[in-house]
């Protein structure tokens, strides 16, 4: 579990689990041959031993010690089988991972203590730079090197958070040589790829291209191709950095391939960032602003808004190149707006840049020097002069639109003197980075070299096991049958699981289904019962939905159900649960809300419908829904809850529908 800098989560497995026929080598033509005459004879006593075993386990009640049931449900993260997506979920698992603890033992607690520092979950890990050096002394002191080593790396991602480059890097070693040490290869290339995008942010390309590549190689090596395609981003943006443009739209189409056969849409519109940067370092401005613009309408149209302010900044500095000031200026106010959503302070000195800019070509150069004034403290707060240089070029400009000549020559002698300084360490980082390919592509002939006189005698190898006797591949099959069977086992028990995942979730919408949301909400009703929380229910449905479905048919309202669920979701706080409770009518559980805050929620929701449009074939149609909200009574019961609720939906519908009625206490 790791905090995601890149825009490809690095895996958390330690190792992928090899199939079994692939880990034991038997593949060969000889070994199929075999198979149907030891089949015959063992299938029926195999199968007889395996039901008799099952049947015995059944009826003993095996007790699991507590640091079975810690070291299990800890497991469950590294191996991804727990889903952590959502704030609720997180906290969920971190509470139940806490409880689980062993009394007195402090290896399992500084397990814990690594997730909720990569979460920042709990005061103690609100100011880590207190916090998270104590446990590292402290790991230390015990022998755990593993545990200091991980907390070194939550240290680095806390510091990158905090815009501490330098720091950030210093952490990022420090986790990288213990890793290497204790030969802890998936932290180690985790750690190297974190350390690779922090160099790359602060200049040293060469530096951070080393490391993207080495990261690469481990990822390659201990968890396949698959896993080693999560650093391409990173090596793309080092080599954008130092210049080499070429070789990065190489990386970037790569990591875009890439993405698009996983479904990562995410990382598409990432890519297609990175590689409109790279067109607008080339002055091909209108090509970036189509890669610009088609990354605005995945965003836009898969409703991934976190992005959004990245893509209206860099279409407003493309608009600027290309002389557009007054779109420039809009699509910056878009970015300012994404940017105080998510509370991102970092972006403001290039949005006062551009802003200056634009203002300034509009020929309004008083106001674009109030921008130039911020964009420069900014940028010298946070020793950006990759910035500096560009704004000491646009203040020159906007020095000579006032007619202040004086301060004009000396905002170009600083360009000069800032650009020279740049251009010399670019050179010198392209130097390093060309020096670092040579060594590299000298290195894989050597290693060519020793693989293919390592596959000479892997070759030889074979022959000497193909010489083996009937004796011991009729063993060796016997294994393989065990085996077969074992997976089989393994494969009946995830459809299970899943089968019961299903069953709790809605298929057409993908949201909780009756039960789940249900079971959810009396969850939530007694965790607040014994805190004394508020919680709050809406029921709503959607208004004259038999109408949709016989006007337009069940594949349109199956079409509008699905959209309203994704609006709703994406409306909703975090905490908020959303379940389809049948039909067209849904159900949200608010914990910690009282009525009159969720009353607020639902009002937001039915206006957010009433605006939307649904596609319809040829025409598109707008909707309504109406709501009804209760607060749990002490003492009340989830369902009567619920009751409650539904005959105040019934009143918003008897009252002309589209409305929000709040049930009496």
């Amino acid at each position: 579990m790791s905090r995601r800098y890149t825009y490809i989560s690095q895996s958390q497995a330690l190792v992928e689990q090899a199939p079994v026929d692939r880990l034991f080598g038997l593949k060969s033509p000889a070994t199929r041959s075999l198979k149907a005459l030891f089949l015959t004879t063992a299938l029926a006593f195999i199968t007889l031993l395996i039901v008799s075993n099952t049947a015995m386990a059944a009826e003993e009640v095996v007790e699991k010690s507590p640091q079975e049931t810690f070291d299990e449900l800890y497991l469950q993260v590294e191996n991804e089988e727990v889903d952590i997506s959502t704030i609720n979920r997180l906290v969920f698992y971190l509470e139940q991972l806490r409880k689980a603890i062993p009394e007195g033992d402090a290896k399992r607690e500084r397990q814990y203590q690594y997730y909720a520092c990569l979460a920042g979950y709990g005061e103690d890990f609100e100011t880590p730079e207190e916090t998270v050096p104590k446990l590292i002394a402290e790991a230390k002191k015990n022998g755990d090197k593993l545990g200091a080593a991980r907390f070194y790396y939550c240290l680095t991602s806390a510091r990158l958070g905090e815009s501490k480059w330098s720091r950030a890097v210093e952490a990022a070693t420090q986790a990288v040589d213990l890793a290497r040490e204790i030969e802890q290869n998936d932290l180690l290339a985790q750690s190297l790829a974190l350390r690779c995008s922090i160099e790359s942010l602060i200049g040293r390309y060469a530096n951070s291209l080393a490391d993207c590549l080495e990261a690469k190689a481990i990822f390659e090596d201990v968890m396949g191709e698959e896993a080693a395609e999560t650093v391409l981003f990173d090596i793309g943006i080092a080599y954008r950095r130092v210049g080499f443009y070429d070789k990065a739209l190489i990386y970037f189409d790569d990591a875009l391939s890439y993405a698009e056969e996983d479904g990562l849409t995410e990382g598409k519109i990432q890519v297609l960032l990175q590689k409109s940067y790279v067109h607008h370092a080339k002055e091909e401005f209108e090509k970036a602003l189509e890669l610009q613009n088609e990354a605005l309408r995945l965003s836009e149209d898969n409703l991934i808004f976190f992005d959004l302010g990245s893509i209206h900044e860099a279409k407003a500095a493309t608009l600027n190149e290309l002389k557009r000031y007054s779109d420039a200026l809009e699509e910056l106010e878009a970015a300012k707006n994404q940017y105080a959503r998510y509370g991102n302070k970092e972006k403001m000195e290039s949005i006062e840049l551009e802003a200056g800019i634009a203002l300034n070509g509009l020929e309004k150069p008083e106001l674009a020097y109030e921008h130039f004034e911020t964009a420069e403290q900014l940028m010298k707060d946070s020793g950006n002069d990759r910035y500096l240089v560009w704004l000491y070029e646009a203040r020159a400009e906007n020095y000579r639109s006032l007619g202040q000549d004086k301060e004009m020559a000396e905002a170009l002698d600083k360009h000069k003197e800032l650009s020279k300084k740049l251009n010399q360490e670019k050179n010198k980082q392209q130097t390093l980075i060309l020096r670092y390919q040579f060594d590299n592509e000298r290195q894989e002939l050597e290693n060519k070299r020793l693989q293919a006189e390592q596959e000479l005698k892997n070759r030889e190898l074979e022959s000497l096991r193909k010489a083996r006797n009937w004796q011991t591949i009729a063993t060796i099959l016997g294994l393989v049958l065990i085996l077969l069977l074992l997976v089989f086992a393994l494969k009946q028990w995830s459809l299970s699981r899943k089968m019961k995942r299903l069953a709790m979730t809605d298929s057409l919408t993908g949201i909780a289904n009756r039960r789940h949301i249900e079971q959810y909400g009396e969850g939530v009703v007694k965790d607040a019962s014994e805190g004394d929380n508020p919680i709050s229910v809406i029921v709503f449905d959607i208004d004259h939905f038999k109408e949709v479905n016989d006007d337009y048919g069940h594949e349109v309202g199956d079409e509008v159900l699905k959209r309203l669920t994704n609006f709703c979701e994406m409306a909703l706080r975090q905490e908020d649960k959303l379940g389809r409770y049948g039909g067209e009518e849904f159900m949200v559980v608010l914990p910690n809300s009282k009525r009159e805050d969720a009353y607020q929620v639902a009002e937001r929701l039915r206006n957010g419908v009433a605006s939307l449009q649904f596609d319809a074939g040829e025409e598109s149609l707008s909707l309504t829904i109406s709501l009804g909200v209760a607060e749990l009574n002490r003492g009340e019961t989830m369902k009567q809850m619920i009751r409650r609720a539904d005959k105040a939906l019934y009143a918003a519908k008897e009252e002309g529908r589209n409305r929000t009625n709040q049930a009496s206490a």
